[in-house]
């Protein structure tokens, strides 16, 4: 039983944790700069390897898992992580084979778009919508 209790406690200090920042959009942002930093190391013949310029795609992909980890970090710089998410994202499609084969470059803008869109809840609690047309009166 006590170890159930520390369980759930661990588990609702982590999801109050999650809910106070951009969780998802940071965890999209991080996981497409990885899928483009790995990306020009993969052995498929298809893959543009432009020797020291390829330097670029490495340098993209960890820009971008960096700000995915500041997302969390600092949830009140959002909005310019979130425009910074998808503008280098749109860069990774000439600088990293296609934008870490696509998949990173997808990655990367959703991310983006949902740190920018994200927004704290005021109060820490979830309300539901009030009902229309019904008054108290």
């Amino acid at each position: 039983m006590n170890r159930h209790r520390r369980s759930a406690r661990r588990h609702s200090g982590f999801t109050r944790w999650r809910r106070t920042r951009p969780f998802w959009g940071g965890l999209f942002v991080a996981c497409g700069g990885a899928a483009v930093a790995v990306a020009p190391l993969a052995p498929l013949p298809l893959l543009v390897h432009q020797g020291i310029a390829g330097v670029a795609g490495y340098t993209v992909g960890l820009l971008l898992v960096a700000l995915g980890m500041l997302s969390w970090l600092q949830p009140a710089q959002r909005v310019f992580y979130g425009i910074a998410a998808v503008l280098l994202s749109l860069v990774s499609f000439v600088t990293s084979d296609f934008g870490g084969l696509g998949a990173g470059m997808l990655s990367g803008l959703v991310g983006g778009s949902l740190l920018a869109a994200w927004r704290p809840v005021e109060d820490g609690l979830r309300r539901p919508p009030a009902r229309r047309g019904r008054s108290d009166t």
